[in-house]
């Protein structure tokens, strides 16, 4: 199921046009977004292999638990660290100092 939502969240973010609005206010910032946009393959293929690398490795439950744990932690730290990255991408397109006067 984590890999279906994540597919349903890219594909909000992508044929949506998550970024194209705020391309076209900061068109400098293509690449940044291209660079995301290309994470989330990667990022999908990573939860996906979250459940078969978890899968029937004969250790023991608590074993599992842990290294259940440790996995998910790791994938989480690099999903919000993604999302933090597209956010902050999302403010420098709408809050740039455009240099006029106030």
């Amino acid at each position: 199921q984590l890999g279906d939502r994540l597919v349903r969240q890219f594909a909000m973010e992508e044929d949506g046009g998550y970024f194209a609005e705020a391309i076209l206010c900061a068109p400098q910032l293509v690449s940044k977004a291209n660079m995301l946009l290309a994470q989330h393959p990667k990022m999908h293929a990573r939860a996906e292999s979250l459940v078969s690398d978890l899968l029937g490795r004969g250790q023991t439950q608590e074993e599992w638990w842990q290294q259940t744990a440790e996995a998910f932690a790791a994938f989480r730290s690099e999903f919000e660290q993604h999302e933090s990255q597209e956010n902050v991408l999302l403010q420098e397109a709408y809050h740039q100092d455009l240099g006029t006067n106030d």
